[in-house]
């Protein structure tokens, strides 16, 4: 027995580090380069470099970086000019689609738009780039290359071939060639434990308990192989450091990705929630996301129709499009972008790419909130139509008030019938065969009916895992009683109408009388062929 929980342990040991695209298996595999040695490796004459990173990983963090040490003298002085250009900001609203862009013009707009560059300055920069005396720092590739202007085009490819730069991008998103190649692969072990320790130092002067968190942090994020992974990343490591301080962990002996994700959000839940002039350290968890139902619900739908278009840098008709979906208009709820899954960029947000996949697995789930492996509706149209219609309208009310109504005329009917002439007894086992066919289906369709109302009413309210569970055992029920009536005509009819009894004896009768006339034959048959065969051989 021990034997063989050793050998469930390495294999699970072996499985996670085969999954998890942890820090320690792509910092293992790369040599470190201090940014000024950038461009040794270099074999052309235009130094180009390409430069990776995942999603928080400090691309952005890095450009700023580089170009502040260039500006105080530090790093590749044989540049007279260092040009940082964010590549999301170069987008369709901002540059006319009528006008053919030079490299200056980039230039003017992001750094002068308001000031016009005389012509002087513009023939000195052409002479400077082409002695390549300019380093352009292109930051920003992934979100760029989904949507590239048509008048941008040309210059961007002019700069990419001909000048001095450092592209950066996430890894998924580069299809360009470039010899010289680098990842940044975020923190060190030391770096995060020199992170969490000024992190606490900070606020250190707000909480007493916070000078011993630091060390308790570290101590947790080594005891979890999936957060210590993903804490190398600096955007990642600073969600930790800031729900440590806000949360009691000191319980908590195993935490995976998506109790993580699942924290993080009830977090940004409380801070949207306080911007809003709203207490919520009362509240509980299950409190804080009924306050942010709305907000929650358009987030998860946004999220998931971005994987389904392969988008992070979300159109507005994307935003029109799920506002429509799940019934939640942006001018009534405008600091919902603001929560802090989106970066607001140009009018346009970005996703941050984790989160959306969180969010996305949200979406795609069952009623009680757990990932299912069964079919489910993904489609919002028709599970519009199949919540709003087929199930409470066309399942429910049309088929009860239908019978109903024909039953109640029946009957009207007939005891008109009967006050004019005497019924003969065919007319009186209709009658009930109606009737009681009216009761039996009635009964389950009443409950049934209800219970699709009630989901739809309350569709809108976050209600607990017991309550759903309750509810959809209800449901259940309801649905096999429902599809059991179906079969109860044919019992209705039996019990109701003694013509119909008698009508279903004959029937049995014949059908027995049928089968005993073919047996009859087949041995006749036989017979016959035996008898030719004796006499042949006679």
């Amino acid at each position: 027995m021990l034997n063989q929980e050793d050998e469930n342990d390495k294999r699970r040991s072996h499985q996670h580090n085969e999954i998890l695209g942890t820090f320690e298996e792509i910092y293992g595999n790369k040599t470190t380069i201090d940014v000024e040695n950038i461009f040794e490796k270099c074999k052309d004459q235009t130094k180009k470099a390409l430069v990776l990173g995942r999603a928080g990983i400090g691309k952005s963090t890095f450009c700023q970086y580089v170009t502040y040490r260039w500006a105080k003298g530090e790093i590749w002085r044989q540049y007279e000019l260092v040009i940082l250009i964010r590549l999301r900001s170069l987008t369709q609203s901002r540059y006319s689609s009528e006008k053919k862009y030079l490299p200056i013009d980039l230039v003017e707009k992001e750094y002068f738009e308001v000031d016009d560059i005389s012509d002087e300055m513009r023939q000195n920069f052409k002479e400077q780039c082409n002695k390549g005396r300019v380093l352009w720092i292109l930051d920003g590739y992934d979100a760029f290359a989904q949507n590239i202007p048509e008048q941008l085009k040309g210059v961007f490819q002019h700069i990419c071939e001909t000048q001095h730069h450092i592209l950066t991008s996430r890894p998924y998103a580069i299809t360009l060639a470039y010899d010289t190649k680098m990842e940044i692969t975020g923190f060190t072990d030391e770096n995060i434990a020199k992170y969490i320790q000024q992190f606490f130092d900070q606020i250190t002067v707000e909480s007493i308990n916070a000078l011993s968190s630091g060390p308790k942090l570290q101590k947790f994020l080594k005891s979890n192989p999936s957060i210590w992974g993903i804490a190398h990343i600096p955007v990642n490591l600073e969600l930790i450091c800031s729900l440590w301080s806000s949360y009691d962990w000191s319980k908590t002996t195993v935490l995976t990705m998506t109790q993580l994700y699942s924290t993080i959000t009830e977090w940004l839940c409380r801070r949207y929630l306080t911007r809003q002039n709203k207490k919520s350290e009362d509240m509980t968890k299950q409190g804080v996301y009924r306050k942010c139902n709305t907000e929650l619900r358009f987030l998860e739908q946004l999220a998931f129709n971005a994987m389904q278009r392969k988008e992070i840098m979300l159109p507005p008709e994307l935003l029109e499009e799920t506002e429509i979906e799940v019934d939640c208009s942006l001018d009534d709820y405008p600091q919902l972008l603001n929560m802090g899954i989106l970066k607001s960029y140009d009018d346009k947000p970005i996703g941050h790419l984790p989160l959306l996949l969180f969010y996305t697995i949200i979406e795609v789930r069952t009623g009680t909130g757990k990932i299912t492996h069964t079919c489910s509706i993904i489609n919002s149209g028709l599970l519009i139509y199949v919540s709003y219609i087929y199930r409470p309208v066309i399942l429910s009310i049309l088929p009860g008030t239908i019978l109903a109504i024909f039953g109640w005329l029946t009957y009207c009917n007939v005891t008109k019938l009967h006050s004019t002439q005497r019924r003969c007894s065919f007319q009186r086992g209709l009658t009930s065969m109606v009737l009681l066919q009216t009761i039996v289906v009635m009964i389950p369709i009443i409950p049934f009916a209800i219970i699709n109302i009630y989901q739809v009413v309350t569709s809108s309210i976050v209600k607990s895992d017991y309550r759903l569970s309750q509810e959809q055992l209800v449901y259940t029920v309801a649905n096999i009683i429902l599809y059991v009536s179906y079969a109860s005509n044919f019992y209705v009819y039996l019990i109701s109408a003694s013509s119909y009894r008698k009508d279903f004896r004959r029937l049995v009768l014949f059908c027995y009388r049928q089968n005993h006339a073919s047996n009859r034959i087949g041995i006749m048959a036989r017979e016959q062929v035996v008898m030719k065969t004796n006499s042949t051989v006679k």
